[in-house]
């Protein structure tokens, strides 16, 4: 199996400072036209609730020591003086786990080479997942099954239809085409990055490979066994694949996972690799958490100008919003465990605030089109929220040709399997006029 090994490097300088994300307003998404677009509406504003019980907390412990304090019960002054402090301390050790546990760098994710079920689809190579990645070619694959839980029985079987006949299809396909070139990059920040790459073939007279490329992004805590389903089509397509690992993800380096803000970095880094290489045209397409990097990356000066459009699948308008209409679903309080959260992670080395992860402070500085596909029935990101980056680029840059296009038998990540046709000819008639 032919492999290569190349390295490069980003001399990229400056990046984008941190900006206040605007709150969505819930008249805003009551305005929106329903569709097959299943609205789920956020608070403005979490509850203040928790922080008014905590505050009442700590005032009572107060009010009692100060009580023990004046009729000379000393040992009871002591310990309710002790029991805020306490408390405070505490937080801070729960907000230490609960970062690292959600933001932090993870080692479930498996390395190349981990064989998946018994059932999966093998490799050209003989070891099951190892070329086409569990997402793609392990029918039990936990973090698929998960994503299609919530959806109706009929719908979670006809994604594994289409997940089974993609993933002989890419089988296949990778015995003639071959295993990919490993590839390393250096981002602005100092984190080393790595990817996978499979290169179109030769065109021309010159024997030379195509010079339209795709950098594929994943989502928040995956790697690149997700975005696998989407190799096949893009490089028989003509386009150059560079599959990435983000940040504190897979093979890349990293402390913190950037929720698109760090990561964005990321994507400059490679844009401007595939350039390197001979892309005279560059496509961005991410997942969730890679679609926020892609549009955040668009806003980027520092971005080659040869990357001329964006595909955006399940992107959130920022990820603080995102986080907080998911713990509203699972009944929790938003406060004070994400301040908690917000505040360790600034104080980190490494860290950032995460409330900065916000796309649609970027749609301003958009100088390409971007399609936002989205699944009508994605229960992590709202559907809405495309709709409203949708809307908010058109005003802001009419000129573009921004497009969107919503699957009402798709869930979270999972657009291509449910339906496979529609989706690719809503993605290559985009990029016809644009690549």
């Amino acid at each position: 199996m032919a492999r290569g090994k190349r390295r490069g490097g980003s001399g990229l300088e400056g990046t984008r400072p941190l900006s206040t994300p605007t709150a969505v307003s819930v008249a805003e998404v009551r305005r929106l036209p329903t569709n097959v677009l299943r609205k789920v509406e956020p608070q403005d504003k979490p509850s203040p609730l928790p922080l008014v019980r905590l505050a009442m907390s700590l005032l009572f412990l107060f009010l009692v020591a100060f009580a023990a304090w004046v009729i000379g019960w000393w040992p009871v002054t002591c310990l309710f003086c002790v029991l805020p402090f306490a408390g405070l301390v505490g937080a801070r050790s729960v907000a230490r786990r609960f970062a690292r546990a959600t933001l932090g760098r993870s080692d479930a994710v498996p390395s190349p080479g981990t064989p998946a079920s018994p059932d999966a689809v093998p490799s050209p190579d003989g070891m099951a997942g190892t070329e086409l990645g569990g997402f793609l070619a392990d029918p039990a694959d936990p973090r698929r099954t998960m994503l299609t839980a919530p959806l109706k029985a009929h719908l979670r079987e006809r994604i594994e239809r289409n997940r089974a006949a993609e993933a002989r299809a890419t089988a296949a396909w990778l015995a003639r085409h071959g295993g990919p070139e490993e590839a390393d990059v250096t981002s602005s920040d100092g984190c080393a990055l790595h990817a996978r790459v499979f290169r179109a073939e030769p065109t021309g007279a010159d024997g030379r490979g195509s010079q339209r490329w795709v950098i594929l992004l994943h989502d928040y805590r995956g790697s690149w066994e997700e975005v696998m389903p989407l190799v096949r089509r893009y490089v028989e397509a003509g386009f150059s694949a560079v599959v990435c690992d983000l940040r504190a993800s897979g093979q890349s380096a990293g402390e913190w996972v950037g929720l698109g803000y760090l990561d964005s970095l990321d994507v400059v880094a490679w844009a401007s690799w595939a350039v390197d290489e001979g892309a005279r045209s560059v496509v961005l397409h991410g997942s969730g958490m890679g679609a926020a990097a892609a549009l955040m990356a668009a806003g980027e000066q520092s971005l080659p100008e040869e990357v001329t459009a964006v595909v955006a699948e399940n992107c959130y308008t920022d990820a603080w919003m995102a986080a907080c209409c998911l713990y509203h679903a699972l009944g929790l309080d938003v406060h004070p465990a994400m301040d908690l959260v917000r505040s360790y992670l600034r104080h980190q080395r490494g860290g950032y605030d995460i409330a900065a992860a916000s796309p649609q402070e970027y749609l301003g500085d958009l100088r390409v089109g971007v399609l936002f596909l989205q699944g009508a029935r994605d229960t992590l990101v709202p559907p809405y929220m495309s709709t409203l980056l949708w809307r908010r680029a058109r005003e802001l840059n009419p000129t573009l040709d921004h497009r969107i296009e919503s699957f009402d038998k798709a869930g979270h990540l999972t657009l291509e399997l449910a339906e496979p046709e529609r989706y690719w000819h809503a993605v290559f008639d985009f990029l016809s006029r644009r690549v």
